[in-house]
């Protein structure tokens, strides 16, 4: 599975890298036919995956370094019944919303019961409530118990109706983000609408909207300032995306793919899902390609915190799209969840995770990468700059650039036991680029 390309972004210019994002682990579960829907980041730390294996639910508790602690079976409600997502509640349990039910299990994988509400979307809302939407958008809000606070039918405009919903919390709310398809129009809309926390109708805005196409919400990913992110894929290959703030107010849209505004980009781009770095960067994943091969590429592409572009780097080649989610850890580690298919049936899960992915950003020419390297690029003390060309002094800046410490090359060592734990950027004096660290 390690067959890297790179892409990196500067204005309309984008130039292909021989320089593969350095792999923490590529980890395959042993499990033929595993599939995983739902990555999670643990509080306690590591991560856990919720998927399917035949008829059952399968849950799998991983390190941070791509190691499998456990694997837990249980069976699903019947052949029709499968799992959607998974939250860890404030609580730190977990809860799992499967097309019939909602089961909760603690991190050690022992199950803690179930509930009625299905569903195909689901968060927990405030911190004594759950709300569940299924495929066509209805919302139900129930206790921890299950007892039904309210049920709302989603709100379609035009005669259309929702598909594919995704929910992210807002202050006083939630926003969700759904594909809108009319049933005598012919005509699909990218829809974003904001509810309160009664559910009552706050507003409604169609961001993209085309004829007989494909449409469908792929993520909805609370970010740090209380806000989200949404993306949709609509019609061939297009990616939609929608940032808001706290009260789902938009900042920005985009959109990348066939009829996208990404530069150099293969002709489709589907996400999947996406994360929010420390610094206010994404990473979405997803599936892009080239129309007419019979191949599909399974990718990661980076935006600045405005949305615009920064790299775009391909995993591995796959002959049928397979299903990805991704999630970041405290050190910004991008760990990567993929259920490998064929046309017919799932193959099998795999975990990869990444040390660094395209955080030198601006750089866009080999000419101006950096003539120096730094090691090591995760630590709770010292990093050395090493090879190279080196001259001047050593300047450490943080996310917004400002520098936070300097040193003579002749020491080639930093000192970072006196900064706050944090992402920060190695730069030379006077020459081009810098280089991404952490210090934890």
């Amino acid at each position: 599975m390690k067959a890297y390309r790179r892409l990196l972004f500067c204005s309309a210019l984008a130039v292909v890298l021989a320089c593969p994002a350095q792999t923490v682990y590529d980890t395959e579960l042993g499990l033929p036919g595993a599939t995983a829907v739902d990555l999670v980041r643990l509080d306690a730390g590591g991560l856990m995956t919720a998927g399917r294996l035949d008829d059952d639910l399968l849950l799998v508790r991983w390190t941070g370094e791509g190691d499998t602690v456990w694997t837990r079976r249980a069976p699903l409600t019947g052949s029709g019944d499968r799992p959607w997502t998974m939250n860890q509640l404030s609580s730190g349990d977990l809860m799992i919303t499967t097309s019939l039910q909602t089961v909760f299990y603690d991190t050690e994988g022992t199950a803690l019961g179930g509930i009625d509400l299905p569903g195909y979307a689901a968060i927990e809302l405030g911190t004594d409530s759950l709300l569940a939407l299924d495929y066509s958008g209805n919302i139900r809000l129930t206790d921890m118990s299950g007892n039904i606070r309210w049920e709302r039918t989603a709100v379609t405009p035009l005669g259309h109706f929702i598909t594919s919903p995704a929910v992210a919390p807002l202050n006083n709310g939630f926003v969700v983000a759904a594909g809108n398809t009319a049933d005598f129009l012919f005509q699909t809309r990218v829809q974003m609408t904001r509810y309160a926390n009664d559910g009552s109708f706050v507003d409604s805005l169609t961001l993209h909207w085309d004829a007989g196409s494909i449409v469908a919400g792929r993520a909805a990913v609370p970010c740090m300032d209380g806000g989200a992110l949404l993306a949709w894929i609509h019609g061939t290959g297009n990616t939609v995306l929608a940032r808001v703030d706290a009260v789902g107010d938009t900042l920005w849209t985009r959109m990348f793919g066939m009829n996208g505004d990404l530069p150099g980009y293969p002709d489709f781009f589907d996400v999947h899902d996406a994360t929010e770095m420390s610094d206010g960067r994404f990473v979405l994943s997803g599936v892009g390609g080239v129309l007419g091969k019979n191949s599909f590429e399974l990718a990661l592409l980076e935006l600045d915190a405005n949305g615009s572009p920064l790299c775009f780097e391909v995993v591995n080649e796959q002959g049928f799209p397979p299903d990805t989610r991704l999630v970041r850890d405290a050190l910004d580690r991008i760990h990567l969840s993929v259920a490998e298919r064929t046309d017919l049936a799932p193959v099998g899960q795999t975990m990869i995770g990444f040390d660094d992915l395209c955080l030198n950003t601006g750089v866009a020419d080999p000419r101006t990468l950096p003539p120096f390297d730094v090691q090591p690029r995760i630590t709770e003390r010292c990093v050395r700059v090493v090879r190279g060309q080196l001259a001047g002094d050593v300047v450490l800046l943080d996310v917004l650039g400002r520098p936070v410490l300097r040193a003579s090359v002749s020491q080639s060592e930093l000192d970072l036991s006196g900064l706050p734990i944090g992402t920060y950027f190695v730069q030379l004096q006077g020459q081009n680029g810098t280089i991404p660290i952490v210090r934890r």
